[in-house]
């Protein structure tokens, strides 16, 4: 039965169809009703088991679902609905959420720019104290490296991980591969990272250079670069 939910959501949320693929979402959907009371005899359909069977018709008479469906919208709504519920003055109460939505649109506007990686707490480790499979991989890596930074949690590009977390990494025949997070080590991208520099000449004349090597320590060293 959650196998031919898995299709059903995969199909109402396909960006292209086909009439045989609406012809395939009407029947499994009709599938999953019927193992639904066969799993569950006590409990009867609700209403949006029915709204379900107008899917395919839908699709035939506005396109792919998932171009039409509220949920963005409904999640603008809650941000007003949490307002209302937390304001004690109800007086000219569309002003009181103007004025709510622009403080939050500024202060969002005001974090935009968050760090790539973020981490909380680390803790150094020798690679002495690692496993025999994770010293090797790290050595081979990174062959300078004698520590590594363990952490519970890190945040990259704005989601969080977490160890003991379960990730999809792939799929198998159609179905979702699951790993858990076992350790966090935070590892250099490159030991020896090209330094940029930009060098201001005159007023039309600014160059930006690519050191491979660091900043030259002297104005020899970087009148070679130039």
């Amino acid at each position: 039965m959650l196998m031919t939910l898995k299709d059903i959501v995969d199909l109402v949320m396909s960006p292209v169809h086909t009439e045989e693929s609406i012809c395939y979402l009407d029947s499994i959907i009709s599938e999953h009703r019927s193992r639904f009371l066969d799993v569950f005899p006590q409990h009867k359909l609700i209403p949006k088991h029915h709204f379900l069977e107008h899917y395919p018709q839908l699709i035939r008479e506005f396109g792919p679902l998932a171009a039409l469906w509220t949920m963005r919208f409904e999640a603008k709504h809650s941000f007003f609905k949490r307002v209302v519920r937390h304001t004690g003055c109800f007086r000219n109460i569309l002003l009181s959420l103007a004025n709510k939505h622009q403080l939050m649109v500024a202060y969002h506007q005001s974090h935009a720019v968050k760090p790539s990686l973020a981490v909380t707490k680390t803790t150094e480790v020798s690679l002495d104290m690692l496993k025999d499979d994770l010293k090797d991989l790290v050595k081979c890596r990174f062959p300078a490296v004698t520590a590594v930074h363990v952490a519970n949690n890190v945040c990259s590009l704005g989601t969080n991980y977490a160890v003991g977390m379960l990730l999809c990494c792939g799929s198998t025949a159609g179905l979702p591969d699951f790993s858990e997070v076992l350790q966090i080590m935070l590892l250099p991208v490159n030991m020896a990272p090209s330094a940029k520099l930009r060098i201001i000449f005159g007023e039309d004349d600014v160059r930006k250079l690519l050191l491979p090597a660091g900043i030259p320590s002297t104005l020899q060293d970087l009148n070679d670069v130039l």
